[in-house]
């Protein structure tokens, strides 16, 4: 069977990570942004069962060439679900993996554990370190989901699935949207590059 297709959601602009507005300027937040899509695409680059890269985002990123193994589809606006739903269609009997491109502890041994999993149970899910969102999905051709994230993704996920295989390990958990997360990715080794005002 071919290898997976991977589809990393992304939005690089000043408005990206409006929680972190009181701690970082819009200058700031879009270098982080940036910062954390190269890791993670950089993280999928690494791992041997992904045949396929895309970005979905409303610009192509000036970092991202469409090569033969990379792609890009414009975000148009729909909402998240609503945009994967679409791609995902267009990749009908398709292993996928949707993860988010804001996971600075991520490694390759991670996705990689999430692949072998979801082609064990058919399904398996990556959830936030409250365990309530899904930061990333894979996805066997034979099972079909209804895309829900967003708040409680991950219940809600689970709850169509027959079987399905949870992972919360710190490198697919720690997603950086405040603060908070901010500080508990620095303290385990993330470096932001940038200089604060």
């Amino acid at each position: 069977m071919s290898g997976w297709h991977a589809l990393c959601p992304m939005k690089l602009s000043d408005q990206s990570k409006s929680r972190l507005s009181g701690t970082l300027s819009p200058a700031e937040r879009r270098m982080l942004v940036r910062q954390l899509a190269l890791h993670v695409l950089g993280t999928l680059e690494q791992c041997s069962p992904i045949e396929r890269i895309t970005i979905l985002s409303p610009e192509i990123p000036d970092f991202w060439p469409t090569e033969s193994a990379r792609q890009w589809v414009r975000d148009q606006g729909r909402g998240l679900n609503s945009e994967i739903t679409t791609w995902h269609q267009a990749n009908a009997g398709k292993k996928v993996l949707i993860v988010h491109a804001d996971l600075p502890l991520v490694q390759a041994k991670d996705i990689e554990a999430l692949i072998s999993a979801a082609e064990l149970e058919g399904v398996a899910i990556a959830t936030d370190r409250a365990g309530t969102g899904t930061n990333a999905l894979a996805i066997m051709p034979s099972r079909s989901i209804k895309f829900s994230f967003g708040s409680n993704s991950c219940a809600l996920h689970k709850a169509q699935c027959a079987s399905f295989t949870i992972l919360g390990d710190e490198g697919l958990s720690a997603d950086l949207d405040t603060a908070d997360d901010l500080a508990f990715a620095t303290k385990r080794g993330f470096a932001p590059r940038f200089h604060h005002a």
